[in-house]
């Protein structure tokens, strides 16, 4: 506060000088016709927003006069302005043209000169001067806006004691001239200037406490001028404001108000106008006492996460930066602030990063290389997003015009970069349940990490710990926090735990459990982390469980142990022996499926068996059942006594223990033999061919096989008593024992052995040989009667055995036979396999290994391996070249941003997605140029491994590589292909459980030497690479495909209250709870054909949810939710080999969840029949073995599982599961009720299921004889079966050759499942062979199948017509018109033509019903109703008149028109008409055909020809004469051609039309009344040609394309004048005109 008998006093004086002198200045200034003085109470007057601010004096005089020396109402004793008083002044008169002007708040701006204006902006202020040196008196200053006009308020007005205003300054002038002006004229120092060069206006602070004498400051700036130019001096009001820039666009007064009160009182906060509608706010604050001003700009600012510009406003001169002109830079222009600028800026960065780097060791070096780089210092706080970067001008560096601000702010933000990226983050989610033990127990870092290398931060919201460190010590920090984490966790879970320990379990069940891995199972069936602990040596089990688990975990532990005596099997001493030594139980161990082990109980002479379920329990005793066997087949007598009492018998049993881990022992009759089945049986053939061996005088042969008994009693009576015959000197004689059994003979010692000898060389030459039955009608052949006449003749004749048998598996082979082709138009009949070099081998682990010629681009599998060079540039390199083609150039672009910016080389691989190819992903790898180095091949092995292991990481089951090296990187063909072959025998060996089952190496086919190095080589490893286990077959894409009737919809079964159905369908139309789907490791749904059906059906919504959660390990179970399906949830099944067990481990999991969910019903598709190569067989298997398992114990809520089959040609598979459960459960049904279910096939389906299911399967002929008979037998069926067959049968048709590949495709799969060869011999033709009937009724099915595409095309033309004529639209609920699909537009149209009241329809797989009486659809299943609108696709003519309608409402189909005479219509008809008849007629009426549905039909036609021969003259109008008995049938149905010929046909069998009136006249009749008619019509001519009488359509344009046809015929080639044409549609009567 300010004393006012001393302070106020002295400044009253000062103001009244300042008053005499701005009087007289105001004087002189007006009378030398310069711009107006004003006064510091003038200038600085109060203004209020929409108000004008005007000097006092002429607001005294407009009260009544007085001076400005007079006080008035507005005034106070100090010459101060009221807050209270404000002036205005409604209408500003005008100054004179050489005046200045006063603007906004009465501040000073510069005046323009010429076209170059230095006046300030709208916001600052300043009134109008002269513009430099070069003014002239009178220029007309330019008007600006005051501050108050644009929204701004002022406070009163303070002076400053030491400061002066300085106005109207020359644009050269500068700071420094400023300084020595005013030191000069003033006789004070300067301590500072403040330069608003745009405005020009200064603001001059004196070096003392108050200005003395102001009045002689401004006498001497009169007398002199700065630069030319008299300024004005004016005091300096005091600054309560600051300007602020830079805000967010959400950011508010009230925000603004409330942030700043803290640096002092608010007057108010002004927010810029015109930044309303910019992207950036700007706000002046005006605080209520100067200091606060200086407290603000002396700290940085940040609002709404923004960082704020916030410098010194003085409202009468504006600020820095203009306001209302918003600057992209902030930075000054010299001769401004020049010499006290300080270049800084901001920087967002990662706050936990950089307050690590800040309190670390890091610190010292990040502040050093910025100051001794850039000159530069940073600043940050703990509770700010941004580092503050300053330029130090401390150390003298100074920052002139040449200074790179930019360049300089990105090498400091490049350096900062630096040390962040070195720096990383890491969290460790912890349990909510240990959270506050890890608080706790979790020491500071300076305890568990070295010192100020590392922060650890605990974050509550998200329960996690925070781990910020260097890269380099990530993984050595990340492990040391982890480990403590898991021990804090372990330490927590201890003081949870109960724990008891068992002592009465036996020993054997002790060390079953361990076996078994029991710890596991508890921890999988409870979902807890549970404790088990069995100590053999103190015959104990101790359990630890949760809180409140241990009764569960107990009674289940019970359950199991009783499981245990409820699946034991007691075995002989012998065998139990066995399995207690160590090859035993490995041997043991090797046969138990997976998941169950086994021990032995001495006690009770029995082997225990533990699975991890009870199913897995109940298929270890099954199979242990199976494989331990004890044998007593071998029967001894007497005469075996000696010999089983030699050494040799002994020598011989020792062996067979030994080495086939057996034991043996002499009964009463027999010789027991146990152990293992396969070593039993090997060890009983080695005993019986010694005994058989060792006899001597008198021998016997055992038949031990109904085969050979056959043979030797049947076949070789000649033989044996040839031998007997050659031996008579030996006594030889051989005799058959009543049984039939055993073939007693008996000699010499000699003559015993040589018949022994010759025994067993006629038992030698019985060969088995079989072959496939391929031949058509074969396989039904031989199951007639004939057949088997046939077989019993050609059996005697060559002394063989001959059966029928299923094969073991199924080959893909034969499917590509001849008869497979899926070329409908493909005159040759080989398979794919005939036309490309393939060859095969298993590795011994099962793995599949295939070379192929082809392209690469082309090959469908899972990877795709692809050679790049080092710039993975896709151009360069013809198999790169080829890949990136096929791709897209998507393929390359992804490619380039997974290398940009890495250090990739030689040896090095990258996988992307497959752009267009048809896989999932593509991997590029980098090989080395040919030297001639060991290292070289080395690095190719490496590269090749890699690929491999990629391949197995993103769970492919097959991958296609090209030929690696041999093009310009120069590898031997020899050593590459060998390294390539090799490293995927090298890979299986290393990897037998890798979800890789296929390798397939493809070379170009034009790469002879590649092909004929890989057959010389391949071969080798074929030799060398015997599967030890029969392979399991991939079948990828190629699985074996069955038909099914076509009326098949689905099948069910009622299992107590679940029902289980077998359906066709799409999974994506399933309205069930949850579907299933299959998905790879990844969760890429993009890969994999259902999994893509289900995301295009869905929507990205699932897709984001699952990306959100990869990846997940082979066996997990995903729930998402089922975006636009109509199910609830999706479950994903994650897989990963895909083995039969590995899938149905899969469902169980998946309808497990569907259970615990609460849903109520659940969809499955075919799971494995796409990519993960198992046949119709094994994927029923697979889905109904899940079923079986899970339905073992009913389910808690499904009540309804639906397997829904795409594919139609695999439900036979399904239904045979489906029969097979119905048998199960329903045992005690009669027979009957089976077949009666099978009536779901259709009405040809067949009487059984056993039935189909032979149908399906493959057969071969097994061949018993001798070898040289074997092309005789084969030749001899062969030509029985064709002899039944007779001729094959030809159809031709043309529609054969539209027919689609999946039609040709189910009609073959339907032709051998009735045994009849369906192949295409050239196009439009079908040849059928087989047996008569079966070639009949193949014959039907094509019929029908011909019918039925027939019909369906029709259907579709009309569909398609209708489309182009007519739609129909639902409204939906947004208002949007969607038009229904073709075949539901056809059928609602044709029903409304009809006058139906409604129709029931589908619509996109819903039906609906439509009522036309109020233009509503309903659909049925969810009640929804929706309004529909018609309308027409062609517009009818413009001069239609409105179509009348009929009592219901609905459009009359003809409506004639009379036009009337005076109508330009009517003239323009009767002017055509009458052009060349010449007064012969005379009109009576002339009628308009108004036939809606015929014009339209015409209009396609129309549309269509157009589109077909271009711009030429397509359509005329024609005349035809008629009588009246035609007129009404033209009129509703059109011109019917197959009326012609009624008068006269000399240009073919068509409809004729005249050009000229006057030639169809003669086709008129007149009716009784005399009148005649003849039609205007519009005629669809298009290409034409001279007609011929008889021809029956127009001949083709051009002879070899036949189907091509002209569109009319016509009399003659050069201006026809009759025209004939033969589509009725070609035509529309237009006008009907009535003559006499």
């Amino acid at each position: 506060m300010e004393d006012k008998n001393g302070t106020n006093s002295s400044l009253e004086k000062d103001q009244g000088k300042d008053k005499e002198s701005a009087n007289s200045t105001d004087e002189s200034r007006n009378q030398g016709n310069t711009f107006p003085y004003r006064s510091e109470r003038d200038t600085w007057q109060v203004v209020r927003r929409g108000q004008h601010s005007i000097p006092p004096k002429e607001v005294a005089q407009k009260r009544g006069g007085g001076g400005c020396n007079k006080m008035n109402a507005s005034e106070t004793p100090h010459g101060k302005p009221s807050r209270k008083v404000q002036t205005h002044r409604p209408n500003v008169q005008k100054r004179e043209e050489n005046k200045g002007a006063f603007s906004g708040r009465g501040d000073r701006g510069r005046g323009s000169r010429g076209k170059r204006g230095w006046g300030s902006g709208a916001f600052r202020g300043g009134h109008q001067g002269r513009g430099g040196p070069g003014h002239q008196a009178g220029a007309k200053p330019r008007q600006r806006l005051d501050p108050a006009s644009l929204g701004f308020t002022q406070p009163d007005i303070r002076y400053e004691r030491n400061k002066l205003y300085i106005l109207g300054l020359h644009f050269r002038s500068t700071p420094d001239a400023v300084k020595n002006y005013i030191e000069r004229i003033s006789g004070y120092d300067v301590n500072r200037v403040e330069w608003f060069k745009p405005n020009g206006k200064a603001i001059v602070t004196l070096n003392t406490d108050k200005i003395s004498d102001f009045s002689r400051i401004i006498q001497e700036s009169k007398k002199r001028p700065l630069e030319g130019v008299t300024v004005t001096i004016e005091r300096a009001p005091e600054c309560k404001s600051i300007f602020v820039s830079g805000f967010s666009e959400i950011t508010t007064k009230e925000k603004v108000e409330e942030y700043f009160f803290s640096w002092g009182s608010l007057e108010d906060v002004a927010f810029s106008p015109w930044d309303e509608n910019g992207k950036e706010k700007r706000a002046i604050v005006y605080f209520k006492e100067k200091k606060s001003v200086k407290k603000s700009t002396k700290t940085d600012h940040f609002i709404d996460g923004k960082a704020l510009h916030v410098e010194t406003f003085f409202p009468f001169m504006g600020t820095l930066l203009p306001v209302n002109e918003p600057s992209k830079s902030s930075r000054p222009t010299s001769g401004e602030v020049g010499r006290t600028w300080q270049p800084q800026f901001y920087k967002a960065v990662d706050k936990d990063i950089v307050e690590f780097l800040m309190k670390s060791n890091q610190e010292a070096k990040l502040r050093g290389r910025l100051h001794s780089s850039e000159h530069a210092g940073v600043r940050w706080t703990n509770d700010e997003g941004y580092l503050l970067i300053k330029y130090d001008t401390t150390a003298g560096k100074r920052v002139d015009k040449e200074f790179d601000e930019e360049a300089w702010k990105k090498r400091c933000s490049d350096i900062i970069d630096q040390f962040i990226d070195e720096s990383t983050t890491r969290e460790f989610p912890v349990d909510r349940e240990f959270w506050e033990g890890v608080v706790d127990q979790l020491p500071k870092p300076e305890n568990l990490l070295p010192k100020f290398t590392a922060q650890v931060k605990l974050l509550k919201e998200s329960h996690s710990v925070k781990l910020i460190c260097q890269k380099t010590n990530l993984p050595e920090f990340a492990e040391i926090l982890d480990r403590r984490l898991k021990d804090i966790k372990q330490e927590e879970l201890e003081k949870k735990l109960d724990q008891k320990t068992l002592t009465d379990i036996a020993i054997e069940k002790l060390q079953l459990l361990q076996n078994c891995g029991f710890e596991n199972v508890l921890k999988k069936v409870f979902n807890q982390d549970l404790q088990l602990k069995i100590d053999l040596s103190n015959r104990n089990l101790l359990i630890k469980t949760p809180k409140g688990h241990m009764p569960s975990v107990m009674t289940y532990l019970r359950q199991r142990l009783d499981e245990i005596d409820q699946n034991a099997i007691s075995q002989p001493p012998e065998i139990l022996e066995i399995l207690k030594t160590k090859v035993g139980k490995r041997k043991m161990t090797q046969e138990l499926p997976d998941g169950c082990a086994f021990n032995v109980d001495e006690k009770s002479k029995k082997v225990i068996l533990l699975g991890k379920t009870l199913s897995h329990t109940c298929e270890g005793r099954k199979k242990a059942e199976t494989v331990l066997l004890d044998d007593r087949s071998l029967k001894v007598t007497e005469a075996d006594n000696d010999l089983m009492l030699s050494p040799k018998w002994d020598e011989l049993c020792k062996k067979l223990v030994k080495r086939l881990t057996i034991r043996q022992k002499r009964e009463l009759l027999c010789i027991a033999v146990f152990g293992f089945k396969n070593d039993v049986e090997e060890a009983v053939k080695k005993m019986r061919d010694f005994l058989n061996e060792k006899k001597a005088t008198e021998g016997e042969f055992r038949l031990d096989s109904p085969l050979n008994r056959k043979f030797f009693t049947d076949y070789y009576k000649e033989d044996l008593q040839k031998i007997v015959e050659e031996l008579a000197p030996c006594a030889v004689k051989i005799s058959l024992d009543e049984s039939g059994d055993r073939m007693k003979y008996s000699g010499t010692d000699d003559g015993v052995k040589d018949v022994e000898e010759r025994i067993y060389i006629l038992q030698d030459q019985i060969k088995e040989k079989s072959f496939p039955i391929r031949t058509p009608g074969m396989r039904n052949f031989m199951a007639q009667d004939a057949g088997r006449r046939l077989v019993d003749t050609v059996e005697r004749e060559n002394k063989c055995i001959i059966s029928i048998a299923e094969e073991d598996e199924e080959q893909v082979e034969d499917e590509m036979e001849g008869s497979d082709s899926d070329e409908p138009s493909s005159i040759s009949s080989r398979g794919e396999e005939d036309l490309d070099d393939v060859d095969t081998f298993f590795t011994k682990e099962g793995k599949k290994v295939i070379w192929k010629s082809g392209n690469i681009e082309e090959e469908q599998a899972d990877i795709l391996v692809c050679s790049v060079g080092s710039k993975f540039n896709l151009t360069i390199g013809a198999i790169a070249n080829a890949i990136s083609k096929a791709a897209g150039p998507e393929l390359q672009e992804e490619l380039r941003k997974k290398t940009t910016g890495g250090t990739l080389g030689e040896g090095d691989i990258v996988h992307t997605g497959a752009g267009h190819l048809d896989c999932r992903h593509v991997i590029h790898c980098v090989c080395c140029p040919w030297k001639g180095n060991p290292q070289d091949e080395q690095l190719l092995q490496d590269l090749l491994r890699k690929c491999f292991d990629k391949a197995s990481e993103l769970g492919a089951c097959s991958i296609g590589l090209p030929l690696v090296g041999t093009g310009n990187l120069n590898f031997p063909y020899a050593t590459a292909v060998q390294i390539m072959i090799q490293a995927a025998v090298d890979y299986s060996h290393a990897n037998p459980e890798s979800p890789l089952e296929e390798i397939r190496f493809v070379v170009f086919s034009s790469d002879q030497k590649g092909i004929a190095t890989f057959e010389e080589k391949f071969e080798e490893f074929k030799k060398e690479n015997r599967p030890d286990v029969k392979p399991r077959k991939p079948q990828i894409r190629e699985s074996k495909l069955k038909p099914v009737p076509p009326d098949f919809e689905y099948k069910e079964v009622q299992i107590g209250d679940l029902s289980l159905k077998v359906l066709k369908g799409d999974i994506t139309k399933e309205r069930s709870d949850a579907i299933c789907n299959v998905i790879s490791q990844d969760l890429n749904m993009k890969s994999g054909t259902l999994s893509s059906a289900i995301l295009a059906a869905s929507g990205s919504t699932v897709e984001d949810e699952l990306q959100s959660q990869a990846p997940q390990p082979p066996g997990d179970i995903v729930t998402t939710s089922a975006g636009y399906l109509s199910a609830i949830h999706i479950i994903h099944m994650v897989v990963g080999q895909r083995t039969k067990k590995c899938l149905q481990t899969c469902v169980e999991k998946a309808l497990n969840k569907v259970d615990a969910l609460g849903l109520k019903s659940v969809s499955i598709p075919a799971v494995g029949t796409g990519g993960l190569g198992q046949t119709a067989e094994e994927s029923a298997q697979v889905v109904f073995g899940a079923i079986r398992v899970s339905t073992a114990k009913p389910f808690n809520s499904i009540r309804e599982v639906r397997v829904v089959v795409f594919d139609v040609s695999f439900i036979c598979a399904y239904l045979a599961e489906l029969n097979a459960i119905q048998k199960e459960t329903s045992e005690s049904s009669p027979c009957g009720e089976e077949d009666d279910d099978l009536t779901y096939y259709g009405k040809n389906a067949e009487s059984s299921a056993e039935e189909v299911r032979r149908k399906r399967r493959r057969q071969k002929i097994i061949y018993y004889g001798r070898l040289e008979s074997f092309d005789a037998v084969n030749a001899a069926l062969k030509d029985g079966v064709i002899k039944a067959c007779g001729d094959p049968r030809v159809i031709k048709r043309e529609v054969i050759s539209r027919l689609s590949k999946r039609a040709i495709r189910e009609l073959k799969q339907m032709s051998r499942m009735r045994d009849v060869k369906l192949d295409q011999p050239e196009p439009g033709t079908i040849r059928l062979q087989g047996l008569p009937k079966d070639v009949m009724d193949m014959n039907s099915e094509l019929s029908n199948a011909i019918q039925e595409h027939v019909e369906r095309e029709h259907r579709q033309e009309l569909a398609e017509q209708m489309s182009k004529t007519v739609q129909w639209y639902l409204v939906n609920t947004r208002g949007q018109h969607v038009p229904f699909d073709k075949m539901a537009n056809n059928e609602i149209e044709s029903a409304f033509k009809a006058k139906k009241p409604s129709l029931l329809f589908t619509h996109q797989n819903l039906k609906a019903e439509i009522n036309f009486g109020n233009d509503e659809v309903t659909f049925l299943r969810t009640g929804a109703i929706k309004r529909v609108l018609r309308r027409d696709v062609l517009p009818l003519p413009d001069e239609w008149d409105p179509q009348p309608r009929d009592v219901n409402g609905k459009e009359e189909t003809l409506h004639l028109v009379s036009l009337e005479k005076e109508s330009k219509e009517y003239k323009k008809v009767e002017d055509k008409f009458l052009q060349t008849m010449r007064g012969k007629a005379v009109i009576t009426n002339i009628e308009r055909i108004q036939n809606p549905s015929m014009h339209n039909s015409y209009m396609v036609r129309k549309q269509t020809m157009y589109a077909k021969n271009g711009t030429i003259d397509n359509e005329l109008e024609l005349f035809h004469g008629t009588k009246v008995e035609c007129i009404k049938a033209i009129n509703v149905q059109g011109f019917d051609r197959s009326l012609c010929g009624a008068n006269g046909n000399a240009f073919g069998d068509g409809v004729y039309f005249a050009k000229d009136a006057s030639y169809s006249i003669t086709y008129s009749t007149p009716d009784a009344n005399g009148n005649r008619f003849m039609y205007l019509a519009g005629v669809l001519v298009g290409k034409y040609t001279v007609g011929k009488q008889g021809w029956k359509k127009p001949p083709a344009k051009d002879l070899s394309k036949s189907e091509i046809l002209f569109d009319s015929l016509v009399n003659k080639e050069e201006s026809p004048t009759i025209f004939v044409v033969f589509n009725d549609f070609h035509v529309y009567p237009k006008y009907l005109i009535s003559f006499k």
